[in-house]
């Protein structure tokens, strides 16, 4: 009885744990790999980022925009990550906002 209480809390334990390091890369992102910036974004690109950070669901548009955009660094992380708080840091990058 008692190994199966413990171990549930240590699956809510690492569910936590990997919930709360998914916002923290989204906040962050990676602090050893730099991403250049570019002068001006495509503005498709613009528009979808400021529609995701809206609340619209459009990662996947977002993905197909960076892609033709020859972006697809940055594509990858819209297809690999589920949800986009405000403060992820390239929906940030790509707004330009600080």
């Amino acid at each position: 009885m008692y190994l199966v209480a413990g171990a549930e809390r240590n699956a809510a334990y690492a569910a936590e744990n990997a919930a709360q390091a998914s916002l923290l890369r989204h906040i962050i992102g990676n602090p050893f790999r730099s991403f250049p910036t570019m002068p001006h974004w495509p503005e498709t690109v613009v528009q979808l980022a400021q529609s995701l950070y809206d609340g619209t669901d459009c990662a996947f548009a977002l993905h197909d925009a960076l892609l033709d955009a020859g972006l697809g660094e940055f594509a990858d992380h819209f297809m690999n990550e589920a949800g986009h708080p405000k403060g992820c840091w390239l929906l940030d990058l790509l707004l330009q906002k600080e």
